[in-house]
């Protein structure tokens, strides 16, 4: 088990941090393996991929060597990281409550800070969609957030993702102080230890 800092990359690489539900399934498995056949592409681009489920650590090495995926696999088991990037939700099903993550991908510049945030996003050709977007080569881009399958620059309050709806003030500051040495909500600067 290794521990992961994101601002290890700071200075040095941009970073794809993409949340997925668990190894294995059929959705999260297609999105880890377009990954990996992209990463060449990615490396040429200065820019390293992580993944981020609340499975552990073995299963993670378990999927990863079933599936020959190459890229980094994190394990967030108590969803602390999960929370902070606001891609956890709470669902009802049978009267039963529970937190599902929303499948989502950050792109983080050599600065620490977020250039691009897609959450809901759907697996198939998601890394390629990345890539194309430029935001993984680009050091001087605007900020933009994918709110469905709609791009828009500086989102309404009440459309910048989950865990965000109906805020206002706070809101619009957290995005335009995404990775400034207060970090905020989304831990970009987190430390997760590993026990």
């Amino acid at each position: 088990m290794q521990t992961v800092a994101l601002s290890s990359f700071i200075g040095k690489k941009r970073i794809v941090l993409y949340f997925y539900p668990r190894d294995g399934t059929p959705g999260c498995t297609l999105q880890a393996a377009e990954f990996s056949d992209h990463e060449g592409e990615f490396g040429r681009c200065n820019c390293v991929i992580l993944g981020v489920s609340r499975d552990d650590c073995l299963t993670h090495a378990a999927f990863r060597d079933k599936h020959g995926l190459s890229i980094g696999l994190l394990s967030d088991p108590e969803g602390e990281v999960c929370r902070r990037y606001g891609v956890l939700q709470e669902k009802e099903s049978d009267g039963v409550r529970r937190e599902c993550l929303v499948r989502s991908t950050f792109v983080i510049d050599k600065k620490g800070v977020i250039r691009h945030a897609a959450y809901g996003v759907n697996p198939r050709h998601h890394a390629a969609e990345i890539l194309s977007h430029g935001t993984v080569a680009a050091d001087d881009f605007r900020f933009l957030v994918d709110v469905g399958r709609k791009t828009v620059d500086q989102p309404r309050q009440d459309q910048c993702g989950p865990g965000h709806e109906g805020k206002t003030n706070d809101c619009a500051d957290h995005h335009k102080n995404y990775g400034k040495a207060a970090v905020g909500q989304h831990g970009l600067r987190h430390e997760k230890s590993s026990g």
